[in-house]
């Protein structure tokens, strides 16, 4: 039985692409600014030091793999990556999370797309403080896609922006890949 059931789960994207019409698949990559993360740990005043008051935040990183499942409707896995902390490193967080996404599309054209979603997942929250790992949280996750749009540049390269609220900023854009 187990190897019936390995086997199934190594077959099953075959079928499951072989099933699909052209460039159902796509792939993204985005930049991500000022995470809910950020703004709890900042408003709770949780990465000032003894040393310093000012800040840093870094890109957020944000990749995910998608497929088109119903004409309005695609959804797939993400992985998020956010850091940020002191201007000298004295406090740190580490951000890292996995979620599955979903998009409806709201209105499509050759050249754009205009979609909201919602991600959901879990995540793993690490301070750091003079480079030393002080503590490590795993909670829940999310990203709400208020607005986003997709603009075409060539057949299969859209430009991916949009706005939101959650894991991976209130701003992010980036490119995405149809396959």
């Amino acid at each position: 039985m187990k190897r019936i059931v390995i086997t199934c789960f190594w077959i099953w994207p075959f079928f499951m692409f072989a099933q699909q019409n052209a460039k159902k698949l796509s792939l993204y990559v985005q930049g991500g600014y000022k995470s809910s993360a950020y703004f709890n740990k900042s408003g709770n005043h949780e990465f000032v030091s003894e040393t310093e008051i000012s800040h840093h935040k870094c890109i957020i990183l944000n990749a995910g793999l998608q497929w088109q499942v119903a004409e309005k409707w695609r959804i797939g896995p993400s992985f998020t990556y956010d850091h940020f902390g002191t201007k000298q490193r004295s406090v740190e967080f580490s951000n890292m999370s996995f979620l599955l996404r979903g998009d409806r599309i709201w209105k499509a054209t050759k050249d754009y797309e205009v979609y909201s979603g919602l991600a959901m997942g879990i995540r793993k929250l690490r301070k750091f403080e003079e480079e030393i790992e002080t503590t490590q949280t795993v909670n829940f996750s999310y990203q709400l896609y208020l607005a986003g749009i997709n603009l075409k540049l060539l057949s299969n390269f859209f430009i991916d922006v949009n706005i939101g609220w959650g894991n991976t900023g209130i701003f992010s854009a980036g490119a995405r890949i149809l396959f």
